[in-house]
């Protein structure tokens, strides 16, 4: 299978949140990311081609912003062979200026790693509520 994406993913090596703004539901936390999409693991199966209204938590400040928000449009979803959590790749598809800018300087921080690089596991504790 062909390679798709233009650009190169990071594996943020904290705990970056992703929500659902217009179910005002946690989506899930961010596997890996880059200006033009994101996967995200979380609990919650995403519809394929749907649309999302979608806020990033940044693990600090950037230009005073603690989230970045955009529209993506799922890609594709699947559940994890042995796990309850779902894999999903998001596609940015609208994004303001200043949050572009915001998501390119977070991109550039030394603790995001290229996915080739060698991450640390990073684990969701999931509670039913």
């Amino acid at each position: 299978m062909a390679e798709k994406r233009k650009q190169v993913r990071k594996i943020p090596q904290f705990f970056v949140g992703v929500y659902d703004n217009d179910q005002t539901k946690s989506v899930g936390r961010v596997a890996n990311i880059s200006s033009g999409g994101l996967m995200v693991i979380g609990k919650y199966e995403l519809t394929r081609y749907a649309s999302y209204k979608i806020s990033m938590d940044l693990p600090y400040a950037i230009k005073e912003k603690s989230q970045v928000f955009f529209e993506a449009q799922c890609r594709w979803c699947e559940r994890g062979g042995r796990t309850k959590l779902y894999s999903s790749g998001l596609e940015i598809t609208n994004i303001s200026s200043e949050n572009s800018e915001i998501l390119a300087e977070f991109l550039e921080d030394p603790q995001i790693v290229d996915e080739s690089g060698v991450s640390t596991i990073s684990v969701i504790i999931e509670t039913d509520t």
